[in-house]
């Protein structure tokens, strides 16, 4: 089974992987910590399918690093807008899947979520260069 109802939200299963579903050979089952229902069973990726993601991650990577900052900033406040609009639905199945507090994750969570995604989509606009150290890391963008 390749989709799950979680909290009344269709939840496909599979990978992701190249712009595709990807399903695996084997799954695990996932068991919600509020009840100890079976909620979904997930596609349990291995060897091949690391590979594919990698493959597939190397092939998108230099039209990546080719979007300019501001077209990336679109982008990731785009994601936000989805998470914001679809922020209900996220806590709901996060809730099931890991037994945090409804609450939690409609008030703090997902608003999170949304928030990270347009701090570093705002970020962006603000590099006067592409590389850029903190703690003792050097960071690409």
């Amino acid at each position: 089974m390749s989709t799950a109802e979680v909290a009344g939200v269709a939840i496909d299963t599979r990978h992701w992987i190249g712009g595709a579903r990807v399903g695996s050979d084997t799954t695990f089952v996932d068991i919600s910590p509020l009840d100890g229902t079976v909620i979904a069973h997930v596609a349990r990726g291995g060897a091949a399918e690391a590979d594919a993601a990698v493959t597939a991650a190397a092939a998108a990577f230099p039209t990546w690093a080719a979007t300019s900052p501001a077209d990336r900033s679109v982008i990731l406040h785009r994601i936000a807008d989805g998470v914001e609009a679809r922020l209900e639905e996220l806590a709901q199945v996060e809730t099931a899947d890991n037994g945090s507090l409804l609450r939690s994750h409609r008030r703090g969570v997902m608003p999170r979520v949304a928030m990270n995604f347009r701090f570093f989509a705002d970020h962006l606009l603000a590099l006067s260069h592409p590389d850029f150290d903190t703690r003792g890391h050097r960071n690409h963008v």
